[in-house]
Formats: structure tokens, sequence, C-alpha cells
């Protein structure tokens, strides 16, 4: 068993928001996956500034590897014009 990229991508992109919203520095999430289960996914880095905040995951492929398993996937948020949050 293992995290698809685009887990890992939602796992960063939590990460970044909460740490861009709040005062203090998260480093771990739970994200919800089908079938009402949970899985915490641990940053392997953050970076938090007072106009944005990046995050990013390793991924574990698990059983099934293929040419993304360990690699870095990660988020970059700020605060957009428009009153809203630009995640890219």
């Amino acid at each position: 068993e293992g995290f698809t990229t685009g887990a890992c991508a939602a796992a960063a992109a939590k990460i970044a928001v909460i740490n861009l919203i709040s005062r203090n520095l998260v480093k771990s999430v739970n994200v919800w996956f089908p079938g009402d289960k949970y899985f915490k996914f641990t940053a392997h880095s953050v970076k938090k500034s007072e106009t944005f905040s990046e995050a990013s995951v390793k991924k574990f492929a698990g059983d099934d590897p293929d040419i993304t398993n360990g690699a870095i996937i990660g988020a970059k948020v700020y605060f957009s014009n428009n009153n809203g949050i630009k995640i890219i």
C-alpha cells in the first residue's frame, strides 16, 4: 500500500494553507480518503513567511512503485488579490 501523487499534493497543499493562516507551524496533517479513512502525512519540508507558505511531502508509492516513488511533491500558497488563497 502507498499513496498517489494526488494524495501527496493534497497533503502538501493542506499543510501549506494551514501554515499560511495559522500562527503555529504545522508539519503534519490527516487527509481523508474514501471509506472514511484518514491517513497522516508528514511534511518533508515547510517554509513560511508573512506572504506565503510552502510545504512538500515525500511520496511513498508502497507496493505499486513507479517512477514517482520518493519524489518530493510540493505546494506553495499565498493570498491572492481578490481576497482568496492561490495554490501553485
